[in-house]
C-alpha cells in the first residue's frame, strides 16, 4: 500500500508517518522547500515530493499515481486575515481533493477541527451540531470541511476526523510558551478552574486516521477524536507543574474574574479558559471501535517532560 500525505512535515503528519511506516505502508509525503524532512532523508519506504496545497498545478505534477490513500493533515492554525485562512485551509483542501480525484486516489482523510462546532453552547459537543465557529480560524475549517464533505458526491470516499486542540511532544503552537510562564510563575488560573477541558494527545489522533485504513465506515459522517478523560483546567495545569517540577499556577479570585472577562481582547481570549469544552465519543467508539491507547494523565505527563529541559 502506498499512501500521499499532506502535512507529513508538521506536528502530527510526522506522528502519522511513524505509524505508517511502522504499518510497513510506503509513504509520499509532500514539503515545501523551508519544511524539515531530515526524519525521512535516505529512507527507503519513504519519498518526499515537494509542492504546495494552495498550487493546484504543482500538486497536479508530484502526486504519486498509484497512492491507495491521501491523508490530508495540513493547515494553518493561528491568526490570520480570513481571507488568508481560507487560501491555506479551504482552497488548499479543495486542490487536494481535486488532484486525488483527478489523478484515481480513491480514498482520502481529511483532517479537520473541533472548532467547527465550537460556537455551540449544549455539553458535550456531538457529531452532529450545526457547524459554529467562534474564531476565524474555526470559520476556515467549516468551509472546508464543507469542501471536503462535497467531494463524497463527486464519488471520492472522504473520511474528517474532528479533533480539538492537540497536545504533545514536539506541539510548535503553545506548549513552549506555557512550559516558560509556569517556570516564570507568570501563568495564572481563573477562580476553582474547575471547567472541564477535552483535549487529545497526538497519538491518540493518529489512532483514529489510522482507522480509515480498514474500516469503510469511516468515510461516512464525520468523527470527533479526543482522549477518553476529560480533565479540569486545574488538574490538567497540576499535572503539567508537578512533571516539571514546579509549584502549580495560582489562582486569581473568582471575585476578579467578570472584571477580566470584559477587557478588551484578553476578556475574549478567557473565554477559552472559563467555559466545559468536551466532546462525545460515542460514534466514533460505536462506529469504528476507536480505543484511545494513551490515557490522559499519562500523556500530558510524558508531554511536559519532554518540555522540562526545552522551555
Amino acid at each position: 500500500m502506498k499512501a500521499f500525505i499532506i502535512g507529513g512535515t508538521g506536528f502530527i503528519g510526522k506522528y502519522l508517518c511513524e505509524a505508517l511506516l511502522q504499518r510497513g505502508i510506503f509513504c509520499a509525503v509532500l514539503a515545501r522547500p523551508t519544511s524539515n524532512t531530515g526524519f525521512l532523508e535516505g529512507r527507503k519506504d519513504a519519498e518526499i515530493v515537494y509542492g504546495d496545497i494552495t498550487d493546484a498545478g504543482s500538486l497536479a505534477a508530484v502526486v504519486p499515481h498509484d497512492a491507495d490513500i491521501c491523508f490530508h493533515a495540513a493547515a494553518y492554525v493561528g491568526d490570520l486575515p480570513r481571507r488568508s485562512l481560507l487560501r491555506i485551509n479551504a482552497e488548499g483542501t479543495q486542490n487536494v481533493l481535486e488532484t486525488c480525484l483527478r489523478k484515481g486516489i480513491p480514498r482520502a482523510v481529511y483532517l479537520s477541527s473541533a472548532a467547527v462546532l465550537g460556537g455551540n453552547q449544549q455539553v458535550p459537543l456531538t457529531d452532529d451540531m450545526p457547524y459554529a465557529a467562534v474564531d476565524e480560524y474555526g470559520l476556515s475549517k467549516i468551509e472546508a470541511e464543507k469542501i471536503a464533505l462535497s467531494y463524497r458526491r463527486k464519488g471520492l470516499k472522504v473520511a474528517v476526523f474532528r479533533p480539538p486542540a492537540v497536545y504533545g511532544e514536539g506541539e510548535p503552537h503553545m506548549l513552549g510558551l506555557i512550559m516558560r510562564l509556569l517556570k516564570l510563575r507568570m501563568l495564572f488560573l481563573l477562580g476553582e478552574a474547575q471547567q472541564q477541558w477535552h483535549l487529545v494527545y497526538v497519538k491518540n489522533v493518529v489512532s483514529a486516521l489510522m482507522l480509515a485504513l480498514d474500516n469503510e465506515q469511516a468515510f461516512e459522517g464525520v468523527y470527533l477524536v479526543a482522549d477518553r478523560q476529560v480533565l479540569t483546567v486545574r488538574e490538567v495545569f497540576t499535572i503539567v507543574s508537578d512533571a516539571i517540577g514546579v509549584k502549580p499556577p495560582l489562582s486569581i479570585p473568582s471575585l476578579f474574574v467578570p472584571l477580566m472577562m470584559r477587557l478588551p481582547y484578553l476578556g475574549k481570549k478567557l473565554e477559552t479558559f472559563s467555559k466545559d469544552w468536551v466532546y462525545s465519543l460515542q460514534r466514533i467508539e460505536t462506529m469504528l471501535g476507536y480505543n484511545p491507547p494513551y490515557a490522559a494523565p499519562e500523556a500530558l505527563r510524558k508531554t511536559a517532560e519532554y518540555y522540562r529541559t526545552k522551555a
